[in-house]
């Protein structure tokens, strides 16, 4: 994975944070977590455990950066299972 995506992840994170604490769009964090923990729990968790990562860090790392986290365990050689991405 490029660089650039790390850095578009955490200013999607910075916008919600944003958004919360300026205005009344609880919500859109509370989706932002659902969603990387879903994604988390269909493939990083899987390409996590194939790539030897520590479960917390592959965890947090998950959480954070969401696809861009295990797609770059996928692309290190961590095989897993089929996803709509492929």
């Amino acid at each position: 994975m490029k660089w650039y995506w790390y850095i578009i992840m955490i200013l999607i994170w910075a916008i919600a944070i944003l958004l919360v604490v300026t205005s009344s769009w609880w919500y859109l964090l509370l989706i932002l977590i659902a969603l990387n923990l879903i994604e988390y729990l269909l493939a990083g968790l899987w390409f996590g455990r194939r790539a030897g990562t520590n479960f917390v860090l592959n965890l947090v790392l998950s959480l954070i950066f969401g696809f861009v986290w295990w797609s770059s365990l996928r692309e290190s050689g961590a095989s897993g299972p089929k996803t709509p991405i492929e």
